[in-house]
C-alpha cells in the first residue's frame, strides 16, 4: 500500500481545481491517502481549502507555503485556512517548517564560511571560557577535597580525576582533529581546516597532562615515573602526533592566497570558496589590503617583479555605473584602492567583462578578482592545461594543478597531464 503520493504537477491557474481534483481522485484510486499541497498564492490556498473540506473525511492533507509567497500569508485568511488543515500537525510543512529549514540552510552557511564562523567564535568564547573555568574549579575541589580515599591506592587516586578525563580528551580531539581533516581534505572546507588546526594545541595540552598526570600516579603504584606499558606509550606517541601536526602547520604559515598562474595570467581572488550572496558582505578594507600586500610580495618574491602593475576587477557589472547596479564599488573598491595606490602600482576597479574581451590584462602583471567565478572563468578559458594553482603567501613552494580531480575519466588513459607537468615546472623555477 503507497503510504505517500510524491508527485510534482504544474497547475494552470484557471484549472488549479480540476487537476488538483484529479490528481487527488488517481491517488486515492491508489489508496493513497496522505497529501502535501504546496500553495503558490493566497487564490491557490483558498482552493486547496474548498477541495480540503471535499476530502477531509477520506485524506490527511499538510498544506505547505511556496518560499516565494510566504510572506502573503502574515495577515490573511488564508493563514487561518492552513492552521486549520494542518491542526494536530505541529511539525507539518507550514510557514514555521520552511523558516525552519531556511534557518537550517543559513547555519551551514555559517560553517562553511570562516569568517562568520570566527565571529559567532569571538562572541561565544568568553560565555565557554567563563563556565569551563567554573566547572573546572569545581571538578577540582570534588576530586582532591570530597573524594574519598581508595583503601589500596591511598590518596594518590585522587590524581586519576585529572589523569583518565585527559586521556579521553586528547582521543576525542584527535578523533575531531581527523575528522575535520577529512572534510577539508575531500571537499575543500577552509573551516574544517581552521577547526582542525585549532584542535591541536588543545589535544597537545591535554595529552601532556595525561602524561605527567600518569607519571606521578606510577610512581607510588608501580616504584618508577615510567613504564613502557600500553597506555602510557600510546599516549606518548598521540603527544609526537600532535608535535609533528603542530610543527607542519607552523611550516606552512604565512598569509596562504590561492594564486592561479600561467606565462601570461596571474589571478588571484579576493573571496574564495563561499556562497554568491555573502561576498560583499565579506569584502572589507583589511581584506583589501592583506590581499594587495600578498600578490605584491609574492611577484617580487616568486616572479623577480619588482614593481608589479595590479590589476583589481569590480564587484558589480560595469563596476556600478556610478551606483546604478550597486554601489559597492564606490562606497569599498574605489576608497581602498586611493589609499593603497600611495603604496602600490594598483589599478580599476575594471569591469571583468572588457577587461578580459579586449586583452586588457596583457598589460597588468597580476589581477585580483572579487570572488571564485570571477577569476577563473576566465583563466581556465585561457590558460586550461597551461596554468597552475600557486599558493602564494607561505615559506615554501607549493604548486599544483589547475584543475580538481577527473574520476569522471579516472582509469580510462584520457588525462591530460599537462598542468601537473606545468606545476612541476613553476615549482622548480
Amino acid at each position: 500500500m503507497i503510504n505517500l503520493f510524491d508527485i510534482a504537477c504544474n497547475f494552470s491557474s484557471d484549472r488549479f481545481d480540476n487537476d488538483l481534483n484529479e490528481v487527488i481522485q488517481r491517488a486515492k484510486n491508489n489508496n493513497v491517502t496522505k497529501f502535501l499541497v504546496v500553495s503558490a498564492s493566497l487564490k491557490d490556498t483558498e482552493k486547496v481549502y474548498r477541495i480540503y473540506q471535499d476530502n477531509k473525511d477520506s485524506c490527511f492533507f499538510t498544506i505547505g507555503v511556496h518560499p516565494h509567497h510566504a510572506n502573503e500569508f502574515d495577515s490573511s485568511s488564508s493563514a487561518e485556512m492552513i492552521k486549520l488543515i494542518n491542526k494536530n500537525k505541529p511539525h507539518s510543512v507550514g510557514e514555521t517548517g520552511l523558516n525552519f529549514f531556511r534557518n537550517i540552510k543559513n547555519m551551514k552557511n555559517i560553517f562553511i564560511i570562516p569568517g562568520q564562523l570566527n565571529k559567532i567564535s569571538i562572541f561565544l568564547s568568553p560565555w565557554f571560557a567563563f563556565f569551563s573555568f567554573i566547572l573546572l574549579l569545581f571538578g577540582l575541589w570534588l576530586s582532591f577535597f570530597n573524594s574519598p580515599v581508595d583503601y589500596q591506592q591511598g590518596n594518590a587516586v585522587r590524581i586519576l580525576y585529572i589523569h583518565a578525563p585527559s586521556a579521553w580528551l586528547s582521543m576525542l580531539i584527535y578523533s575531531f582533529l581527523t575528522i575535520n581533516s577529512f572534510f577539508g581534505l575531500v571537499y575543500g572546507h577552509v573551516t574544517a581546516f581552521c577547526l582542525a588546526r585549532a584542535a591541536a594545541p588543545i589535544g597537545l595540552t591535554f595529552t601532556a597532562i595525561c602524561l605527567v598526570t600518569g607519571s606521578i600516579w606510577g610512581k607510588p603504584m608501580w616504584g618508577t615515573w615510567w613504564v613502557w606499558d600500553a597506555r602510557l606509550t600510546s599516549v606518548a606517541i598521540l603527544l609526537l602526533v600532535y608535535l609533528i601536526i603542530i610543527f607542519l602547520n607552523k611550516t606552512f604559515d604565512g598569509e596562504a592566497m590561492m594564486f592561479m598562474v600561467s606565462q601570461d595570467l596571474k589571478i588571484a581572488l579576493l573571496t574564495e570558496h563561499i556562497p554568491i550572496d555573502k561576498i560583499t558582505e565579506n569584502i572589507s578594507k583589511d581584506l583589501i589590503e592583506k590581499k594587495i600586500k600578498t600578490i605584491d610580495v609574492s611577484m617580487k618574491k616568486d616572479f623577480g617583479i619588482q614593481r608589479p602593475k595590479i590589476a583589481i576587477l569590480s564587484i558589480n557589472p560595469h563596476a556600478g555605473d556610478d551606483g546604478i547596479i550597486g554601489n559597492q564599488d564606490q562606497e569599498i573598491l574605489i576608497p581602498a584602492l586611493k589609499e593603497l595606490s600611495e603604496s602600490y602600482l594598483i589599478f580599476g576597479p575594471f569591469p571583468s567583462d572588457s577587461f578580459f574581451g579586449s586583452d586588457l590584462y596583457k598589460k597588468y602583471d597580476a589581477i585580483l578578482a572579487i570572488y571564485h567565478d570571477q577569476g577563473l572563468i576566465p583563466f581556465k578559458t585561457i590558460a586550461f592545461g597551461s596554468g597552475v594553482n600557486f599558493t602564494a603567501g607561505l615559506d615554501i613552494v607549493r604548486t599544483s594543478p589547475d584543475h580538481g580531480t577527473g574520476y569522471d575519466i579516472s582509469g580510462k588513459n584520457l588525462a591530460d597531464p599537462s598542468s601537473l607537468i606545468e606545476s612541476f615546472h613553476t615549482a622548480l623555477s
